[in-house]
């Protein structure tokens, strides 16, 4: 062999040799920046500690006004049903009184003689006093309400003031 082809042989392994340290040198370097960014990550996640803590709290502060706005609905649901069941309670009073109130009427009207009504003693239209044509008619019959009523009544009518005089006198 001669010299030359040492000094290649030798240029070679030198430079393979300084491309093993370049390679080396850059893996070290490649290594201490990725220690330096965990070490920057970890003070980062040091510092959002409090953060974190704080959210946290806040969280629980929110679930916990969460269940007692649960509570007070459930509470005011409870409240609105029982408002419910006492409305309906006092719509159906008011309508039995309404009831009676009106059957009251009809009785006072079917005994009042001056109070036009039909057989069920529920008052008929018009004033019954025979002006101007609005005598009230009976719906049942159809016929003006004194001359149903005089059909229909089995009591004898009554005499009027001067029938009473004269019968006296």
């Amino acid at each position: 062999m001669n010299s030359t082809t040492w000094w290649i042989i030798i240029a070679i392994i030198v430079v393979i040799l300084i491309l093993i340290l370049i390679a080396v040198w850059q893996g070290k370097r490649r290594t201490a920046a990725r220690r330096d960014e965990a070490q920057q990550l970890r003070h980062s996640a040091k510092e959002n500690h409090g953060t974190v803590v704080e959210t946290q709290q806040r969280a629980e502060t929110a679930a916990a006004e969460a269940q007692r706005a649960r509570a007070e609905a459930e509470v005011q649901q409870r409240r609105a049903d029982e408002l419910e069941r006492e409305a309906q309670h006092q719509q159906k009073a008011a309508a039995a009184v309404a009831r009676d109130r009106d059957e009251t009427l009809r009785r006072a009207d079917r005994l009042d003689p001056d109070t036009p009504t039909d057989r069920e003693g529920n008052r008929v239209t018009g004033t019954g006093d025979g002006h101007d044509g609005d005598s009230a008619v009976d719906p049942a019959t159809g016929q003006p309400v004194e001359e149903a009523a005089r059909q229909d009544d089995p009591r004898p009518a009554r005499p009027l003031a001067n029938d009473e005089d004269t019968r006296e006198g």
